[in-house]
């Protein structure tokens, strides 16, 4: 397994992100508001663990079910982009079924 070298976060597809070690690899990401405020960061871990917590200043909140969906779309692009950096320095990562 290689040692990730990254550690400034990238973005992609509206998430914040970077590969750290901890306990294992894992995505490290968070999920900023228009003002580059961060309203929710976590890791995801390649056992397909997910945590996560908002801000002191952001409370999820939602107007409306799109709102909701607007939420899962991210945790969803969080996973895949998970699963495709873990890979690149743990090709054996053990992925659960999804």
């Amino acid at each position: 397994m290689m040692t990730p070298a990254l550690k400034a976060m990238v973005e992609e597809d509206g998430v914040f992100w970077r590969i750290d070690e901890m306990n294992g690899l894992a995505l490290v990401f968070e999920f900023r508001d228009d003002n580059g405020d961060v309203e929710i960061r976590g890791f995801h871990k390649s056992d397909g663990c997910v945590n996560w917590k908002t801000s002191d200043t952001c409370m999820a909140h939602f107007c409306s079910l799109e709102d909701a969906v607007e939420l899962l779309v991210k945790f969803r692009t969080v996973a895949r982009i998970a699963k495709r950096e873990i890979a690149r320095y743990d090709p054996q990562a053990d992925w659960p079924e999804q």
